[in-house]
């Protein structure tokens, strides 16, 4: 899984490059290409900096 991919296509559907209308289409190639482990590091991370406030 690249995360420059994932900014990359964030930055698209904000600017409206990418119509919301492939969001669904972007998640099913997000899992495909191992977004749930993206997914849980960044939900540890900000679990870790939740706890410590």
């Amino acid at each position: 899984m690249k995360l420059i991919h994932v900014k990359e296509m964030e930055a698209k559907f904000v600017t409206g490059a990418e119509p919301l209308s492939n969001w669904d289409k972007y998640i099913a190639q997000m899992k495909k290409m191992g977004y749930e482990k993206l997914e849980s590091t960044y939900q540890q991370a900000y679990d870790t900096w939740a706890a410590s406030k």
